[in-house]
């Protein structure tokens, strides 16, 4: 499940990349106001206790993005990690996901 997690999350991240490629006032958008610009793409609100932040590389500076603390480089994420990290909407199948229906940190409608 997390294979897939991890699939829909890279695909919903090429998706955004592209729109902002080729769509300027997208670009400006996320890159001014990413939880409003995602929020538009991904047709749902973000909960209020996460945070995105979204950087533009420049020919002179790279950016490297880092698993949670505590994660090893190329170790697979549980689903709820994996939830956690992506902010939980690229994940369609955990919506109705036992695990979360008493976990207060779970944001998707129970």
């Amino acid at each position: 499940m997390a294979d897939q997690a991890n699939q829909q999350r890279d695909e919903a991240e090429r998706e955004i990349v592209d729109k902002a490629g080729t769509d300027h006032a997208f670009r400006q958008k996320l890159l001014s106001n990413p939880p409003a610009a995602l929020e538009g793409v991904l047709g749902s609100a973000l909960p209020p206790n996460v945070e995105i932040s979204v950087v533009e590389e420049t020919p002179s500076h790279y950016y490297l993005v880092l698993p949670p603390a505590g994660v090893a480089a190329g170790a697979e994420l549980s689903d709820h990690q994996l939830g956690a990290v992506a902010g939980g909407g690229f994940m369609e199948d955990t919506w109705n996901d036992e695990t979360c229906v008493s976990d207060s940190r779970c944001w998707w409608p129970h």
